[in-house]
């Protein structure tokens, strides 16, 4: 992202353009993320279909990641709709949370 990440968030039009605007977010370091707008993004992507922030959101609720509640459902969720767009990371640990080899 050119711009800093305030200028591209108010820019982010398409789920990819949020998945790359919570990236940014998270990547930002230790001092200066910002875990909740990185979560809300990656939400917003999730939700257009992007299937990496499908995962990521699956992700952030089975481990607690950028601040967000433990929720096996939620998890679940977001997790079965990336592995069922092909991403086979998110089918692992479907398969792991369900207990299935």
């Amino acid at each position: 992202i050119r711009d800093s990440v305030w200028v591209a968030a108010a820019r982010a039009q398409t789920p990819a353009d949020h998945r790359l605007v919570a990236e940014a977010y998270a990547c930002r370091g230790q001092l200066f993320a910002n875990r909740s707008e990185a979560f809300q993004h990656y939400l917003i992507s999730a939700q257009g279909g992007d299937i990496e922030a499908q995962s990521r959101v699956g992700e952030a609720y089975f481990f607690r990641h950028y601040g967000v509640a433990y929720d096996t459902s939620k998890a679940r969720q977001w997790l079965t709709a990336a592995a069922s767009n092909g991403h086979s990371e998110a089918a692992q640990l479907l398969k792991s949370i369900e207990g299935t080899p």
